[in-house]
């Protein structure tokens, strides 16, 4: 980290650049900097100006990713590259 943090009391985050996180006593967060997802979601809640409250289903959605296809209800997908007949 550039400059001392030590002792101040706040987590230091720099997303610009080379990412930066320290905790309160000045270490650097290195678990939670070797997880894309969740440093996804830090980034996210630390630059959204859209209040204190999240929907889950945004949240979820950053630490999920695009992994794959939606649930739906019941536990029924549907799948689009099948041709249908009727």
């Amino acid at each position: 980290m550039n400059g001392p943090v030590s002792g101040s009391g706040k987590v230091v985050f720099r997303a610009l650049g080379s990412t930066e996180l320290a905790g309160p006593d000045g270490r650097e967060l290195l678990s939670i900097l070797a997880r894309p997802k969740l440093l996804g979601l830090l980034s996210y809640l630390a630059t959204d100006n859209s209040g204190p409250f999240h929907r889950r289903d945004t949240l979820t959605g950053l630490l999920r990713g695009s992994c794959g296809p939606t649930p739906t209800p019941n536990g029924l997908e549907t799948r689009s590259d099948s041709p249908s007949t009727i």
